[in-house]
């Protein structure tokens, strides 16, 4: 309400006598002044609820404390990290063929950089925070656990393999297959849900920095959406809700 009333004393501060010009043809009638709309939010208009999980969405609708007509809703997932809850297009102005929207759910995830090189200190501790234990990561990290760095450090790349100077022992020094492709599982959706798997190409410079490119032309995301609309479906039913999931 308070806001309310800002927005309509900044409103009446310029308020002037607003002149009509008639024009005698299929023009129409104009006005030297723009209209704009008072208030910030059109009255009745439903504020969106916002969270983190996707478990806080079923729980939503499953409660449905604001007795929503499901029939007239559907869930969109809109990407790998934002899903929303919306009714069907308005027909009333100035808001016609729009969609009210009453829950957005938007996945915290931790910070991954792809398709650069950095320190391998930095790489190792993204690899540990952002990555799920398989068995390429176990490799990634024991080849970067072995690989020598410092003056000297020989790297060999004929474009498709690399090979770089790794620790065999206390003194020991030999030349150690770099792995690649390593199939990962990073942390880039809801936590609920399975994490896609994908290829990536695992790169190491003469200067000892490691990087990850991505190497699924993006198919990972294909795979994530239908993860997170298998899941939604999956807990909706435990819970005897029915909805359109699209996405």
């Amino acid at each position: 309400m308070a806001e309310d009333i800002k927005y309509a004393l900044e409103y009446a501060v310029g308020l002037e006598q607003e002149k009509v010009h008639i024009i005698e043809n299929e023009y129409g009638t104009f006005t030297d002044k723009k209209l704009e709309r008072i208030n910030p939010r059109e009255e009745g208009e439903p504020e969106v609820v916002t969270a983190s999980t996707l478990g806080s969405l079923v729980d939503f609708l499953h409660g449905n404390h604001d007795k929503l007509p499901f029939d007239a809703l559907h869930i969109q997932v809109l990407d790998t990290k934002n899903v929303v809850l919306e009714g069907i297009l308005r027909n009333d102005w100035p808001r016609k063929n729009e969609r009210d929207r009453f829950f957005m759910s938007k996945a915290i995830t931790p910070e991954i950089t792809f398709n650069r090189f950095m320190p391998v200190e930095h790489f190792k501790i993204m690899l540990q925070s952002g990555f799920r234990l398989t068995n390429d990561k176990d490799a990634v990290m024991g080849f970067l656990g072995a690989m020598k760095i410092g003056d000297g450090m020989e790297i060999r790349d004929n474009g498709i393999a690399q090979t770089a100077v790794i620790k065999t022992g206390v003194a020991g020094l030999d030349v150690g297959l770099v792995p690649n492709p390593v199939i990962l599982q990073p942390y880039r959706t809801f936590a609920e849900v399975e994490q896609a798997a994908s290829e990536f190409v695992f790169r190491v410079n003469d200067k000892g920095e490691a990087g990850l490119w991505e190497a699924d032309g993006g198919m990972w995301r294909v795979e994530a959406i239908a993860n997170i609309k298998q899941w939604l479906r999956e807990k909706l039913a435990e819970v005897g809700v029915e909805m359109m999931i699209i996405g």
